[in-house]
């Protein structure tokens, strides 16, 4: 998906998880918030890392590989101007923000491709 806030730039559908929800709620929700997209009841685990924010709050990131139930897209125009169906050999024709890029990286190793 195109970011508004970063013209031009891609970015993977993300959030953070509400009180007491769990991974998969989580996943499910910004999945169908940001996209449209039903996924399945089943991920597979890529990556985690932390920072520090300028308010000196740490945020904790977690990358999941999931599966979408269809390929019909219902893009939240709030936040994104566009998107694309890529392959992850395609993802280097992208300017994707630059967390992102490295979960993609992360994605391809987990896939050994």
């Amino acid at each position: 998906m195109r970011e508004i806030a970063f013209p031009g730039r891609w970015a993977l559908p993300g959030g953070k998880l509400e009180d007491n929800e769990t991974v998969m709620e989580g996943l499910k929700k910004e999945c169908k918030e940001e996209v449209g997209i039903e996924i399945e009841n089943k991920k597979i685990y890529v990556d985690d890392n932390a920072f520090v924010r300028p308010d000196n709050q740490t945020v904790k990131v977690f990358c999941y590989l999931v599966f979408a139930k269809g390929l019909e897209v219902k893009l939240n125009k709030d936040d994104f101007d566009e998107y694309q169906w890529a392959g992850i050999e395609e993802i280097g024709e992208y300017e994707v923000l630059g967390m992102d890029r490295e979960k993609l990286n992360k994605v391809q190793k987990v896939l050994n491709l």
